[in-house]
């Protein structure tokens, strides 16, 4: 299923393969690599190390591409354990991935404007006392991209997404779980909270809760805590065509690679 084109696409009229495939969604999504970098000012050495994270970065928006598209197949089965293990297994891998294509256009900056930051200044959750040092210095190269990237709707965003990421990878795991609602067939979804029930155990009047008590528990005193996949999914790619735009219309030449991959 996921490891098919779901239509014939030729270039050259050779059949596309999956990484020209999710290449035409990245042009059509994202704009890259249809879009070409002014590099003209770029000294030799650091177009060397841009052109490097910019393939890299390219490389990591097929792989969203890919991830999202799968997800939203899987999401459309009935929910089953084949369905949530394969499921969870994205949507991990999505929200790691997704949290790279981030500090990969940080580090595609620090090239493009020589920003000389040292690696762990470099990320764009500027809430993080060093990753700050990295916008300060962005500030000074270009002040309209740092106010963008600065914005309050992104920043709430990546600090919001990273906290899944900062689970996944560095405490425990996200309950991507099976959910029936009153009157609703069971569907899979994922916390809105990625805190909560991070596999921490509870315990409420000196007793330890179970399982299913601390999830009675957090309905009672948050409402309903999750969000629908496909929510979830779309409200992360709007974020990243932002940022991803906000990129473009400041590096690009207004001029565009040509190449006989089709769009989409």
């Amino acid at each position: 299923m996921y490891l098919q084109i779901p239509k014939k696409y030729t270039v050259n009229k050779t059949t596309m393969n999956l990484d020209f495939y999710y290449l035409a969604l990245v042009k059509k999504k994202f704009k890259i690599p249809t879009l070409r970098p002014d590099t003209s000012k770029i000294s030799h050495s650091n177009k060397l190390y841009f052109g490097e994270y910019y393939d890299a970065l390219r490389k990591r928006l097929e792989i969203f591409c890919f991830q999202e598209r799968t997800a939203m197949e899987l999401n459309a089965l009935p929910a089953n354990n084949d369905s949530l293990f394969l499921l969870r297994v994205f949507i991990f891998a999505y929200i790691v991935n997704t949290c790279a294509i981030l500090d990969n256009v940080c580090w595609c900056l620090n090239y493009f404007y020589d920003l000389k930051c040292d690696k762990y200044d470099i990320g764009m959750r500027f809430s993080n006392k060093k990753e700050k040092e990295f916008l300060k210095k962005l500030n000074r190269k270009n002040a309209n991209l740092a106010q963008k990237l600065d914005g309050k709707d992104i920043q709430e965003w990546i600090d919001w997404f990273e906290e899944y990421r900062d689970i996944i990878q560095h405490r425990s795991m996200i309950h991507v779980m099976p959910v029936q609602e009153a009157g609703k067939q069971i569907a899979i979804k994922i916390p809105s909270d990625p805190t909560l029930a991070a596999g921490v155990p509870v315990s409420k009047g000196g007793k330890l809760l179970s399982y299913e008590e601390n999830w009675d528990r957090i309905y009672k005193e948050k409402g309903n805590p999750f969000i629908e996949i496909e929510k979830f999914y779309c409200n992360t790619t709007e974020k990243i065509t932002s940022i991803i735009s906000a990129l473009m219309e400041e590096i690009s030449d207004g001029k565009t690679y040509s190449d006989s991959i089709p769009i989409v």
